[in-house]
């Protein structure tokens, strides 16, 4: 098997840690964080308190065709860390690690995965790497109308990466 493949991203809010842990823990608010082209559709767990063994079950498109997801919390330490793994999915494994980190001025967003796609190289570098990139781009536009704005001066200030550097970060073990 092919070792996994990583992503993060990370940015900086102008809101304590708190406040940005219930946005990004609240499944309700999922489908408002989650790009619309992604059609997600919750099935079950939306209402729940989450915990540890907690299962969520959507739907989603995914560049049209039609997948199920469930993900289960395996790591609940509010305010400072969520993280879920899928149960079912269109991956072979889905790890996905949010860490909250009080920074002057607000909080800093440090989002990991690390994942094994059931889809070829190609696929992977082509189509699942750009898609989680506008994703979590998508994301943390979303929290910052939610939670409000700063200018870059602020970012910088906050802790955010510098304004010539991208949030982004991909790792592939055969990607040197």
């Amino acid at each position: 098997m092919s070792p996994p493949s990583s992503y993060s991203y990370v940015f900086s809010l102008p809101a304590d840690v708190e406040e940005t842990f219930r946005l990004f823990s609240d499944p309700r608010l999922l489908d408002k964080l989650t790009p619309s082209w992604f059609e997600l559709k919750p099935t079950s767990g939306f209402s729940l308190p989450l915990a540890p063994g907690a299962e969520i079950s959507y739907r989603l498109r995914w560049r049209g065709l039609p997948l199920r997801w469930i993900s289960r919390i395996v790591d609940w330490e509010p305010p400072h860390l969520l993280t879920y793994e899928q149960v079912r999915g269109p991956y072979r494994s889905f790890r996905h690690e949010h860490r909250f980190e009080e920074v002057a001025g607000g909080t800093r967003v440090i989002d990991e995965v690390v994942y094994r796609a059931s889809a070829g190289r190609p696929i992977e570098l082509f189509l699942i790497r750009p898609d989680l990139e506008r994703i979590f781009r998508h994301r943390e536009r979303v929290a910052r109308r939610i939670l409000g704005t700063r200018t870059p001066d602020d970012r910088d200030r906050l802790g955010a990466p510098p304004r010539n550097a991208s949030p982004c970060v991909f790792r592939h073990s055969l990607i040197r």
